[in-house]
């Protein structure tokens, strides 16, 4: 009766306005029974109102140990936050939203993402990659989301990529042709630094031999030493050219390393070295510049802790440069280039139409296997539906890519005739979704991971997709999205596909694929960081 009777004078006492009378009943009370929830409780809260954070955090900690409470919770996040102690702070925010309900829940989020925010802040990340349709919606989705962070991207551009300027992102495009420095660029942008074709002399020379320009050199360590974290997004173009070297001989910056593979820069190696690892290969063809500096990103990488892909893409990573990752992020860190808002408008779109509509891979790569998958549509669906076939990424510019693209189109041709319809121009991005959206059926036949972006769009627009049996596939079918192996494809059921399985499809692409997600991913890996920073 007595505990009772002291719990209510405190209560008066509180309601009065006269909160250090109120404390010092429940001191009374807390020396008396030590373990009471309820006399903690309320002390933890009356010093988190008097300002004492250290009394309350005291009081906060015991309570914990008797009862999680998203008020318990907060008092915490308050303490750690004066402290600096950032990561503790987080893990009691987090767990405080976790069990609040009401309005109290959208407060906490605020002061969560304010936290984030102040540690974003102050994080200065670099960007080594090439110039890409997945680079530009990489970029305009870090300016939409992410725009009070401070990001410098090199950019490998050989074409004329000028991104919008932006007061926090700066752009140094690199060139290996002198005459390039004439174009008028923005003012976030700048040619800082240009690469002769002479580095490599056309790609014969021995690894010793290649010489990084000195003031390339000089620029790269000025901008390794200033910045937080880099992330390489795939060794391609500058990265194998000049990043492979240089840090090969300088390793020691790899411990800011993120590593986001790209599949032709490992894929295509591997078996590459796999073909030249056999017995009577030429001296000359083992000592290519190309397998030297495999060797070379090989080591480089074993370096490198922190890795940012899907789960069947770090497994082929892991495997290919034997190397297990102590930081796997486990997201795919591309918006896809037909977004879905642009996608949105399209679901319910009905065309009127007298034929099917089939979409063949997504590049003019010749791992797509164009000719092959042909000549299984053609036993398949005989002349019934048209052809659509990629065949304008990358840029056509290297004379065996012509080669393989004409062979593609007359196959193509020969096999379906006008109803074969080559794509040889990039498309602006809402034409190319409209077009995807008047397909009936996506057939991606590649060995390796590639046309991520197709199929994804396809599978939210609800379409059928047939895939070969790809680390990719694996990975949609692990998230619970059906697909369909190339192998089983049928004249019978060939476009049959369900709407429950087109609706569930829809569901779960936008659950694990959306912007949303991507931001909540990407905001995580990026607090991340900037908590080691610290």
């Amino acid at each position: 009766m007595a505990f009772t009777r002291d719990i209510e004078k405190a209560v008066c006492a509180y309601e009065r306005g006269k909160i250090n009378e109120a404390v010092e009943i429940l001191r009374d009370l807390y020396r008396k029974v030590p373990d009471s929830y309820e006399v903690l409780m309320n002390l933890a809260n009356l010093e988190h109102i008097r300002g004492n954070l250290r009394e309350a955090k005291m009081y906060a900690e015991r309570c914990l140990k008797f009862m999680s409470t998203w008020e318990m919770h907060d008092i915490m996040f308050d303490f750690y936050y004066t402290e600096r102690q950032y990561k503790k702070a987080l893990k009691h925010i987090e767990q405080a939203i976790n069990l609040c309900e009401g309005d109290e829940k959208e407060l906490l989020r605020e002061k969560k993402v304010g936290l984030e925010n102040e540690l974003l802040g102050g994080l200065k990340v670099l960007h080594f990659s090439i110039d890409s349709p997945y680079i530009h919606r990489y970029v305009e989705f870090l300016k939409d989301n992410f725009g009070f962070m401070k990001h410098t991207f090199i950019l490998d551009a050989r074409e004329n990529f000028v991104p919008q300027a932006h007061e926090n992102f700066k752009f140094i495009i690199l060139r290996d042709d002198p005459l390039l420095n004439k174009i008028s660029i923005p003012v976030s942008v700048e040619v800082a630094f240009l690469y002769p074709r002479e580095v490599l002399h056309g790609g014969r020379e021995i690894v010793k031999e290649i010489e990084i320009p000195k003031d390339m050199e000089k620029k790269l360590h000025s901008l390794l030493s200033s910045c937080d974290i880099f992330i390489i997004h795939g060794f391609f173009g500058f990265s194998e050219k000049v990043l492979i070297p240089f840090f090969y001989r300088y390793p020691d910056y790899l411990n800011k390393a993120v590593y986001i593979p790209w599949t032709g820069d490992y894929f295509d190696m591997y078996w590459c070295l796999k073909n030249l690892l056999i017995e009577n290969t030429p001296l000359e063809l083992r000592n290519n510049v190309h397998v030297v500096l495999f060797y070379m990103q090989r080591r480089i990488i074993k370096r490198i802790n922190t890795i940012i892909n899907l789960q069947g893409s770090l497994e082929e990573v892991c495997k290919v440069f034997d190397h297990n990752f102590k930081n796997a992020y486990l997201f795919s860190p591309y918006p896809i280039v037909t977004s879905f808002k642009l996608l949105d408008s399209l679901i319910d779109v009905k065309y009127k139409k007298d034929s099917r509509y089939i979409l063949l891979g997504n590049s003019a790569h010749p791992y797509n296997k164009h000719v092959e998958t042909l000549k299984i549509l053609k036993n398949v669906i005989g002349n019934e539906g048209f052809v659509v076939c990629p065949l304008s990424y990358p840029p056509r510019s290297v004379e065996a890519v012509d080669k393989y693209v004409n062979n593609v189109i007359e196959q193509g041709k020969q096999l379906f005739g006008e109803k074969f319809i080559p794509l040889l121009k990039m498309i602006p991005r809402h034409n190319y979704a409209r077009m995807l959206s008047y397909m009936d059926v996506g057939v991606f036949n590649s060995f390796r991971r590639q046309g991520f972006g197709n199929i994804i769009a396809m599978l939210y627009l609800g379409k059928k997709v047939y895939m070969a049996g790809t680390s990719l596939r694996r990975d949609l079918e692990a998230l619970g999205i059906k697909v369909y192996p190339i192998e089983n494809v049928r004249r019978a059921d060939f476009y049959e596909h369900d709407e429950k399985t087109a609706v569930a499809n829809r569901q779960r692409v936008l659950e694990v694929f959306s912007e949303t997600t991507l931001v909540e991913n990407w905001r995580r890996f990026f607090v991340d960081m900037a908590l080691k920073k610290r």
